[in-house]
C-alpha cells in the first residue's frame, strides 16, 4: 500500500476518532479544549515517527498567556500547553491554540527520535551539533548570554566541519571548539545587550541580540579566514527553497518568533538551526535544534509551525 493510501486511511481514522471523542465530551460535560489537547496527543502517538511517545502520558494541561514583563511584546495568543512524560521523566511537550479549532502550534521531543518519517511527508538531517548558549564577558555585565545568533552560527560551522570542511573548526569538534567558533562570530557581529527583567535565564543574565544579515556576513568572513568557499543567501522563508536545502543535506539557520518551550509564558525573536520538515493535519512544520532549550537528550528536537519563521540563512560550502 503506498504512502498516500496510508495517509488517507490514517486521516479518516483520526477524523472518526475526533467525532467520537467530542460527542463523548458533550455527553459528559467535559471541557472541549482540554479534550482537544488529549486528542491531539493521541493523534501524535499514532504517527510512526513518534513511536517514542507510544507508551508516554500527558502531565498537567494548562493555558498559558504571554508575560507582560517581556521586553518585546510579540502579540502571541494564549496556548494550551501539556508536558509529555515517560514514567517520571519528561520526554516532550505539545502546544495547541487556545481557541477552537485548537490548531497545533508546536511540539517537541526530549528523547532520541527517528529522523525518517516512514511513509509520511517529510525529511530531516541528522548529525548537527546543538551547543547551548553560554556565559561570555559582555559590556553590560561580566556574564552575558552568548546569544542565539552566533551560537546557531557556530552549530552550523560544527556541522560543516563534520561534513567535508574539518579545518573550519580549528579548535576541534568538542564543545570548547564550538564555543571558540561562537566567540569568533560574536566578534564579527553587531551585538546588542538587553537586561533580562522577565526571567529568560534562571540567573537573570543579560541577553544578546543580532540579526540574520549580520550572521550571514559573519559566517562568510569566518569561512574566508579558513579559505573555505562559501555561498550565503538571506531571505524570507520559502518552503521550496528550504526543502531543497534539506534534501541536499544542508541545514538552514532560521530566525523566528517562538515561545520558550520550558517557559512558554515568554517568547522572543530567536535564531536556531533547522534540520527538517513534516506536514501534520494540514500544517507545515519545521524541525529545529534549539540553542536555548535545557534538555536531557542531546537529540532533542522541536517542530515549529512554519508561519513562526521570518527569515532563513542558506549556507552552501563549495
Amino acid at each position: 500500500m503506498n504512502a498516500l493510501c496510508l495517509n488517507l486511511r490514517r486521516r479518516a481514522f483520526l477524523e472518526v476518532l475526533s467525532g467520537v471523542i467530542f460527542a463523548k465530551a458533550l455527553q459528559a460535560d467535559i471541557d472541549p479544549a482540554r479534550l482537544a489537547v488529549e486528542q491531539a496527543f493521541e493523534q501524535m502517538r499514532l504517527m510512526p515517527w513518534m513511536r517514542v511517545w507510544r507508551s508516554a502520558h500527558l502531565g498537567s494541561i494548562r493555558m498559558v498567556s504571554q508575560s507582560p514583563k517581556q521586553l518585546y511584546q510579540l502579540g502571541m495568543k494564549p496556548v494550551w500547553v501539556a508536558t509529555v512524560f515517560q514514567g517520571s521523566d519528561t520526554v516532550g511537550y505539545l502546544m495547541l491554540e487556545a481557541e477552537s479549532p485548537y490548531r497545533w502550534v508546536e511540539f517537541g521531543v526530549d528523547a532520541e527520535a527517528p529522523f525518517e518519517s516512514e511513509g509520511l511527508p517529510g525529511k530531516a538531517i541528522d548529525g548537527i551539533p546543538n551547543l547551548q548558549q553560554f556565559p561570555v564577558r559582555g559590556k553590560m555585565a561580566e556574564r552575558v548570554a552568548s546569544g542565539c545568533v552566533p551560537t546557531a552560527g557556530a552549530n552550523m560551522i560544527g556541522y560543516w566541519a563534520r561534513h567535508g570542511f574539518p579545518k573550519w573548526l580549528d579548535s576541534g569538534e568538542s564543545e570548547d571548539g564550538l564555543r571558540v567558533a561562537t566567540q569568533r562570530l560574536r566578534a564579527l557581529l553587531p551585538i546588542a545587550e538587553f537586561p533580562d527583567d522577565a526571567g529568560y535565564t534562571d540567573e537573570g543574565m543579560p541577553l544578546t541580540g543580532s540579526h540574520a544579515s549580520g550572521i550571514a556576513a559573519a559566517l562568510a568572513a569566518d569561512a574566508e579566514r579558513f579559505r573555505i568557499p562559501l555561498k550565503t543567501r538571506v531571505g524570507g522563508f520559502q518552503r521550496s527553497a528550504f526543502e531543497t536545502e534539506i534534501s541536499e543535506g544542508r541545514p538552514v539557520l532560521i530566525c523566528c518568533e517562538a515561545r520558550l518551550p520550558h517557559k512558554p509564558h515568554l517568547s522572543w525573536g530567536h535564531a536556531v538551526t533547522a534540520i527538517g520538515w513534516t506536514e501534520f493535519y494540514g500544517a507545515y512544520f519545521v524541525m529545529i535544534r534549539d540553542n536555548f532549550y535545557p534538555t536531557k537528550s542531546p537529540d532533542a528536537v522541536r517542530w515549529l509551525r512554519s508561519d513562526a519563521i521570518s527569515e532563513m540563512v542558506l549556507l552552501q560550502p563549495k
